[in-house]
């Protein structure tokens, strides 16, 4: 190790590391050709590389010596710089640090794109912090990113995987709720998402968690709205929630909409719809004519 005396400038610095650190070692930097006048970002792709967090606070502390800012380059340079670091710092550090650091720079300092969000996301997830995952939400819109689909259907896919407490599947219902809105209408000037199986699955998983049925349900419609095929798994969890509930209704509409993309799961869902509801004549006559249908489409 060693310690800074006087005022060093990162090109010195660089030297040092050049010493300790030598070219073709496994994790060690690679060289470049730096100089005092070119980007400090250079220096942070060599942190980068190596997975070195604590070299990259050193260089980032060298920022406030002398008139070392000036080093960060102009306005796209800059933002490289603060990219590489807080992607590092998503890859290394635990939640907490990570979440000091996005409140210290964002937006006041830096932007970051729609990949470092993505970044910031598996953060989250690593150190089972998903409840965040609204307040994220709030911030992806404030920055523009919210019509980036990648982005969004991350944050989809994280709040539908697990079930977490009421309350957070409250909040989470709330922000799919928002995000379908993005879809729906689409800023102006922006790039409108397209609709997915995946993303329509996830947004009804994450309100039937939630317990809104009844919003679940106008989500299901839009598969055929936009020519996509719901899942067998999708339609089973739907069925299950619709039994809790007693909606006979909506259990023989939904197996009519699978026999309608003609899976081969709907014997199997109108078997359970005779099993554990109590149907009218007029319902058993509509399944027994789908068991008809089901079984000469085979």
């Amino acid at each position: 190790s060693f310690s800074l005396i006087s005022d060093p400038s990162l090109a010195s610095y660089n030297h040092l590391l050049g010493i300790f650190y030598k070219p073709g070692h496994k994790g060690s930097f690679y060289t470049l050709k730096w100089m005092a006048r070119d980007p400090v970002w250079h220096l942070y792709l060599q942190c980068l590389d190596t997975k070195d967090i604590e070299q990259a606070y050193r260089v980032h502390e060298l920022l406030g010596v002398g008139e070392n800012w000036r080093l960060l380059g102009n306005d796209l340079q800059q933002n490289i710089y603060y990219a590489r670091f807080f992607s590092l710092l998503c890859m290394m550090e635990n939640i907490d640090v990570v979440l000091k650091w996005y409140r210290d720079l964002v937006p006041s300092v830096y932007y970051p794109s729609s990949n470092i969000m993505r970044d910031l996301l598996q953060a989250l997830d690593t150190d089972n912090r998903l409840d965040l995952i609204p307040q994220i939400w709030k911030d992806i819109k404030q920055l523009g990113h919210a019509n980036r689909q990648k982005l969004v259907e991350d944050l989809l896919t994280l709040m539908a995987r697990e079930k977490q407490n009421q309350e957070v599947q409250e909040s989470f219902a709330e922000c799919a709720l928002d995000i379908k809105k993005m879809y729906d209408t689409g800023d102006r000037g922006k790039v409108i998402m397209s609709w997915t199986a995946t993303s329509l699955s996830d947004l009804i998983s994450v309100l039937l968690a939630a317990q809104r049925r009844q919003d679940a349900w106008e989500v299901l419609k839009l598969f055929k709205t936009h020519n996509r095929v719901p899942s067998e798994e999708l339609l089973n969890k739907f069925l299950t929630c619709i039994t809790e509930s007693g909606e006979v209704n909506h259990a023989v509409e939904l197996v009519q909409i699978s026999a309608g993309f003609c899976l081969p799961e709907t014997p199997k869902l109108i078997q359970r719809v005779q099993q554990e509801f109590q149907l009218s004549e007029q319902q058993k006559n509509i399944l027994s004519d789908l068991e008809i249908q089901t079984f000469n489409s085979d």
